[in-house]
């Protein structure tokens, strides 16, 4: 009982919300630690992102300082099967071109979360990114990755 009784009370302490413009320099520090260079994404692409689709980002924020983003655009799940690399599916993660707002599936584009995050942090992105597709009525939910 003891184990659920902390599970709910780190729960409460992250708060996860649509990522605004002004939690740039945020997102960027957390970006920042959780990927090595050549491999983070840029303050260009974030604005792009946020601009494209606003809906689509999250920060998870414990008291008060952003842990963790998770970044997501829609696409046809069509696109996947032509599809072959990350680059290809997010518009070399900008998202301004393969964002789709008629398409049926989420796909994940990022998750980034700081290293002296908890673990739940991940986890309550996620959940957001679930609570997006249902939101939007969609067929699925995909996360990609670079690696």
């Amino acid at each position: 009982m003891r184990g659920e009784e902390n599970e709910k009370q780190m729960r409460k302490k992250i708060k996860v919300r649509k990522a605004r413009i002004d939690d740039l320099e945020g997102i960027l520090l957390v970006e920042e630690e959780a990927w090595p260079k050549g491999l983070r994404a840029s303050q260009k692409m974030y604005e792009s992102r946020l601009k494209t689709f606003p809906q689509g980002t999250f920060v998870a924020k414990i008291n008060g300082k952003i842990e963790g983003v998770v970044i997501t655009e829609i696409i046809d799940s069509e696109l996947i099967n032509h599809i072959r690399t990350w680059d290809e599916v997010t518009d070399n993660g900008y998202i301004r071109n393969t964002h789709n707002p008629e398409g049926d599936t989420v796909y994940g584009v990022n998750l980034s979360v700081s290293l002296s995050a908890q673990k739940r942090v991940a986890i309550t992105l996620l959940e957001a990114v679930g609570k997006l597709v249902i939101e939007y009525n969609l067929k699925q939910g995909l996360l990609g990755g670079r690696i």
